[in-house]
């Protein structure tokens, strides 16, 4: 069941990144920086990553497996229908999503070029 959620929210990592890309480009790094703010989406990422670890060892101390349900499971085709595969997936998709937007932004906002500056003639 993780499987397929992990899947079904997989697409979302990248449209996350990709709007924050969008805005990135439609409005200037100076606009979006009320919102992309390194101290938010580095917290994020790290309190969601939190969230992954905290459920899956709450499996372990309350099930006695790792990735063991330990929530209940709710009514098919409801919100509440996968136990913590819900929960796993929401931390996943914010905690891959904002680790993305780190490391987009970290290359945007690189100063140096990693181009050796001492190439021959014949090299070019």
């Amino acid at each position: 069941a993780a499987v397929l959620a992990a899947g079904v929210y997989g697409g979302y990592f990248g449209g996350l990144l990709g709007v924050v890309l969008l805005a990135y480009a439609g409005y200037g790094r100076r606009r979006i920086s009320r919102v992309v703010r390194p101290a938010l989406i580095e917290t994020s990422e790290l309190a969601f990553a939190g969230v992954i670890i905290a459920v899956e060892l709450l499996g372990l101390l309350l099930r006695g497996s790792f990735t063991a349900n330990w929530l209940p499971l709710g009514h098919s085709a409801t919100v509440f229908s996968g136990g913590v595969a819900q929960a796993f997936s929401v931390g996943e998709l914010v905690e891959v999503g904002t680790g993305l937007i780190i490391a987009v932004f970290a290359v945007l906002g690189a100063t140096r070029d990693w181009v050796r500056e001492d190439r021959g003639e014949g090299d070019r």
